[in-house]
């Protein structure tokens, strides 16, 4: 394109007064170059390919105009210029002359709808990805000088990437879809400068023509943000752009397009006149980028909710079906409940009343008329009986229509109805088209998000969160980044709580427990290190198997196990040890009183395992053999001493570090429940006593093996020991809840159909895959409740979702806290998508990247790839920091079918759809935090290898999983990976 010489000329002018006494001999020559040798690369490739596109739905255009008050950044412009209109023909390549701004793609407004008084649809609610998307940055500072160093950023010697913008195009050049920049002069203080990038990899492989116009809005939003910061850096600049620009469908300078000047020009153009919007710099990629380079937009900006990364990522939400109903019933909508209830189950099992228990309303019932005592119960969130106790076998009973709790709010409704009370009248429809309640953010939590900006703030917001909730909860649980000090502020505080409890008279024996001994050594030795001078004395405190199997090597004895015990006809297995190793009992004395010796007058805290917190409100060994009088020669004995043990060991505060969803709840398939009950019936006088004598609970287990087998499961016997039989047969009498399994469609489970041997169509057998085939499946789960009473103030921490939402079913009496950092800008993890990430090929894989970069030193955090060195589990990476300032890859495969029909288990416990992808987040967190994040050291990178297949499917979830994810994930393809994008775009 060439300007017209009279314009030209004109405009040199303008220049030669305005420009060069003002900024000078080379701004001037910027200009004047400009203006001689145009460049239009930006409207002839970009802009006008795809300038109006019509389709069905209206069309799809690039919003131009004028003025920047146009109605609704309509397409009457694009569509005039693009379909050849008569007042445009005869501005040949100068069509766009006379127009001022343009916004990025804009899909065209559905007509108004007077009868349903709806308007035109704002543009933001009209955002769409066409093939460009241009991310333009404005410096809005109104002195020259300012004007000056921006055009600096433009001038180069010879070649034009050798400026500061040329550091900014190599640096996006570092990017798959980057396709060039342009820059153009706004026409009074500032520069305009426009980065494109193709999206057509986007669309292909994150699926973003699926994701809702919010989401897709705020997703480019939050790219801005961070391009943004790479911009700042490349370029030494302190000024913030213009955020205005941030949104997509906001008006920016069109390239060569005009400006019409206003009042206080800074170059000094006089009002009125048009000024053109000149291109200054220029650059188009010359080819699409390699096969290894990352692409720019990542999934999880697209799920997160929220743009500039201000406002929280995921919104928590309850779901209909698990709302707690609280205990307002009255008691004339409880009696016609019953009545309903009573109505739909006249047989065996029989209902016989309701009862608020734990929170939840429960309906119980009889199995016979020989039941006295109404065992088998169905809880407020389900819709099925769970059979216990006596009279089951062969029962069966059919299912409400809906959850109990949803029964029960619709019946109420039907007896407002009677008495007349409309107000409070529910249909079905109503109940189930009331919206998803969303749990409103506490003015604590809200703080912390806005207050942490880095490592320092957080410790300082850290310190005041504890200080503000600890110890003032019985029971709450916090959720936070990895690494970013829940235990270190919490250690470093334990004095100031200490002195809180102390205050209340409560305890202030205190317990943390980690997920193994190692670490619990790790902490102990910090904790003395910061509390040591103050009084308190931090102790590692084995559970009584781990101090017995110490014992037993020291002395060179073999340990008796539980089943010898009984065998032996002991009705324990420390009475077994009393008599037949006394010795054990001797070293047990000894580091009993060296454990105190070393304690002295100071207050113990313990440093444990996640086991022996559970336990400890059972009152056994583990616990009361570590009380300080325990081993005292003339100690009371019988009642009164033990209830002294109790007092001794009693918890003011336990920490339980890296919470895990089997620590929160017990869940079994139906074949083994069926199977522990079968055994508790077969002997219900050995089985139903406060405490089981181990000789004539081993002949009841021994008998009913005998008779009846193991429990069957896919196909086969999987064995219970004698253990795990008493442990299950002491939680059978608890509150079940009896599950089915369901396709929560997050990975896509298909149909497939076997036919090889073009058999006729009625022999032709459909199977589901072998995902597909754990849909259907009975489980039953129940909390473990181990919490309750075992410390005055109990504080869980966790990192994780799946855990916390676990942790919400299992008991709406914990507090939850969910600290959030969007103003700490994300560390980026490289991906690389491949369909070879499999199970069978990692340790391959891994050995092929660390190959590929042998001077790099890559630490591995994966699954099965134990026989290569410097490696470790994803299990085995949660907490630690022995990969600070290392390199690391990590792999994300499909999860095993058994770990998959247990996610779907809890999905359909906890009333969710999206626990299977939140698995996924949880362990690529877990992973990337090991040297990123809080954890990050001087330049390190993370690398995540993942299944195509798995990385689409999270990608594209609808419940926006990778918004959870607090890395971003910069997707490289392999070659066969963007062929395939560029066939599908």
């Amino acid at each position: 394109m060439e300007f017209d010489p009279n314009d030209q000329k004109r405009w040199l002018t303008l220049w030669t007064k305005h420009v060069l006494p003002t900024l000078g001999k080379k701004a001037f020559q910027q200009f004047q170059r400009a203006t001689l040798k145009p460049s239009n690369w930006f409207v002839e490739e970009i802009i006008t390919p795809k300038l109006y596109r019509p389709d069905a739905f209206g069309g799809i255009y690039y919003p131009l105009d004028i003025t920047a008050k146009s109605v609704g950044r309509n397409q009457h412009l694009a569509q005039a210029i693009a379909t050849g209109c008569e007042a445009f023909q005869g501005f040949g390549d100068n069509v766009y002359r006379g127009a001022t701004y343009f916004a990025n793609p804009l899909r065209v407004a559905s007509e108004p709808d007077a009868e349903c008084d709806m308007g035109v649809e704002a543009p933001k609610e009209r955002v769409v990805l066409g093939d460009h998307y241009v991310f333009t940055f404005e410096f809005d500072v109104p002195e020259p000088a300012f004007l000056e160093k921006q055009l600096s950023w433009l001038r180069s010697s010879k070649n034009v990437l050798d400026c500061p913008m040329g550091d900014v195009f190599r640096h996006c050049s570092g990017f798959a879809e980057f396709a060039g920049i342009t820059v153009c002069y706004s026409g009074n203080k500032s520069l305009h400068i426009h980065i494109v990038f193709t999206t057509a990899l986007a669309l292909a492989r994150l699926r973003l023509d699926r994701v809702c116009v919010g989401d897709l809005r705020a997703g480019l939003v939050e790219h801005w943000c961070r391009l943004a910061k790479d911009f700042q850096r490349i370029l030494h600049v302190s000024h913030e752009p213009d955020a205005s620009l941030r949104f997509p469908e906001a008006f920016r300078r069109l390239p060569n397009g005009v400006r019409e000047i206003g009042d206080g020009n800074i170059l000094g153009f006089p009002k009125g006149i048009l000024v053109p919007q000149i291109t200054l710099w220029e650059k188009s990629r010359e080819r699409a980028g390699g096969d290894d380079l990352p692409m720019f937009f990542s999934p999880e900006a697209f799920q997160a909710g929220a743009g500039g990364g201000a406002v929280r990522r995921n919104p928590r939400k309850t779901f209909t079906t698990a709302r707690k109903l609280g205990g307002d019933l009255t008691l004339p909508e409880v009696a016609y409940c019953e009545e309903r209830l009573r109505e739909w189950y006249p047989g065996f099992p029989r209902f016989d009343h309701m009862s608020f228990e734990g929170d939840r309303w429960v309906a119980k019932f009889k199995n016979s008329e020989a039941d006295r005592n109404p065992c088998s119960v169905m809880r407020e969130d389900y819709q099925t009986v769970h059979l216990v106790g006596r009279d089951t076998v062969g029962l069966t009973a059919r299912s409400l229509p809906f959850p109990l709790g949803f029964m029960i709010r619709y019946w109420r409704g039907q007896l407002a109805d009677q008495e007349g009370r409309e107000q409070d009248v529910l249909s079905f429809g109503e109940i189930i088209q009331e919206p998803q309640q969303e749990q409103t953010e506490t003015s604590i939590e809200a703080t912390f998000r806005e207050h942490v900006k880095d490592r320092q703030s957080a410790g300082n917001m850290m310190r005041t969160f504890f200080g503000a909730t600890v110890p003032w909860h019985d029971l709450m649980i916090v959720v936070g980044p990895e690494g970013v000090g829940k235990t270190s502020v919490l250690m470093a505080r334990h004095h100031l709580i200490a002195a809180k409890l102390e205050q209340r008279r409560e305890s202030t024996l205190a317990m943390f427990a980690f997920a193994d001994y190692a670490a619990a050594q790790a902490k102990c030795a910090d904790f003395n290190r910061e509390q040591g001078h103050r009084g308190f004395c931090g102790i590692v405190l084995p559970s009584f198997s781990r101090a017995y199997d110490g014992a037993c090597k020291e002395l060179g004895v073999a340990p008796i196990t539980v089943k010898e015990a009984a065998q032996r006809g002991y009705a324990s297995r420390w009475t077994a040890i009393q008599s037949l190793q006394p010795k054990v009992m001797d070293y047990f004395r000894r580091r009993h009183t060296a454990m105190y010796s070393e304690i002295g007058n100071a207050t113990p805290v313990f440093f444990t395992v996640h086991a022996v917190a559970h336990e400890w409100r059972k009152h056994g060994h583990t616990r009361l053999m570590w009380a300080r009088s325990y081993w005292d020669e003339f100690r009371e004995k019988g009642t009164e001493g033990h209830n002294k043990l109790r007092r001794e060991t009693t918890l003011g505060l336990l920490v339980h570090d890296e919470i895990k969803t089997e620590s929160l709840i017990e869940m079994q398939p139906e074949a083994v429940l069926r199977w522990v009950e079968g055994l508790v019936a077969s002997s219900p006088k050995v089985w139903r006593k406060d405490s089981v004598p181990l000789p004539a609970a081993l002949a009841s287990y021994e008998a009913f093996v005998a008779h009846t087998g193991m429990p069957v499961i896919e196909g086969g016997p999987t064995t219970i020991s004698f253990e795990e039989a008493r442990r299950l047969a002491a939680l059978s009498t608890g509150a079940w809840d009896h599950i089915v399994t369901v396709d929560s469609g997050e990975y896509g489970c298909r149909v497939r159909v076997a036919n090889d041997n073009d058999e006729d169509a009625e022999t032709v057998q459909q199977h589901q895959d072998r995902y597909g085939d754990r849909h259907g499946r009975d489980w039953h789960i129940t909390s473990r409740g181990w919490w309750h009473g075992v410390a005055t103030c109990v504080v869980l921490l966790t990192t994780e979702a799946v855990p916390t939402a676990v942790a919400r079913a299992a008991d709406a009496s914990f507090t939850v806290y969910e600290l959030e950092t969007p103003l700490i800008p994300r560390d980026a993890v490289e991906v690389h998508a491949s369909r070879s990430v499999r199970g069978d090929n990692l340790a391959k894989l891994c050995a092929d990247f660390r190959a590929r970069r042998p001077d790099q030193n890559f630490a591995i955090v994966s699954n099965r790839v134990a026989m290569m060195d410097d490696t470790m589990t994803h299990m085995g990476a949660r907490g630690s920091n022995e990969m600070i300032g290392r390199n690391v890859v990590q792999t994300m495969t499909f999860m095993t079918p058994d770990e998959y029909e247990k996610m779907q288990a809890l999905n359909a416990w906890t009333g969710r759809r999206d626990l299977v992808g939140l698995r996924h987040v949880d362990e690529f967190n877990q992973s990337a935090g090991r040297n990123l994040g809080f954890r990050r050291r001087g330049e390190v990178e993370h690398h995540l290898l993942v299944h195509r297949r798995l990385f689409e499917l999270l990608a594209s979830s609808s419940a926006k999983v990778l918004g959870r994810a607090r890395y971003e994930m910069r997707l490289h393809l392999d070659r066969q990976g963007r062929y395939e994008a560029k066939r599908a775009g």
